[in-house]
């Protein structure tokens, strides 16, 4: 039985998703309409995009639905000061722990 491998949740651009794709990691992305990134071939799930210092706890929220209905903890890449300040004021939080649970995401900065 094969492993199953963790999906990336990506907070960034096409220039992020492109090579998670390219190198075999299938991407979930944060992304506003009409953005590159919700029309990759790498992205086989996109979320509304929520501004991740205005709306961050309803960030948070999408990201702990979304990794509950994961098999594997999903993976946060980020990109960009605003993603990194989202992460680094929420690091400790229950959502974003490194944690192998199905609650949990693993964090992976740019």
């Amino acid at each position: 039985m094969a492993a199953t491998q963790a999906l990336a949740i990506v907070l960034g651009d096409i220039d992020l998703v492109r090579p998670l794709g390219l190198a075999g990691i299938a991407c979930a992305a944060i992304a506003r309409p009409g953005d590159a990134v919700r029309f990759s071939r790498f992205s086989r799930a996109t979320f509304e995009w929520v501004d991740p210092l205005e709306q961050a706890e309803e960030l948070v929220e999408k990201f702990l639905d979304f990794a509950r209905g994961q098999p594997e903890p999903p993976v946060l890449f980020y990109q960009g000061d605003d993603s990194l300040l989202f992460v680094s004021r929420y690091r400790d939080s229950e959502a974003l722990i490194g944690c192998r649970d199905n609650h949990s995401i693993i964090m992976c900065g740019t």
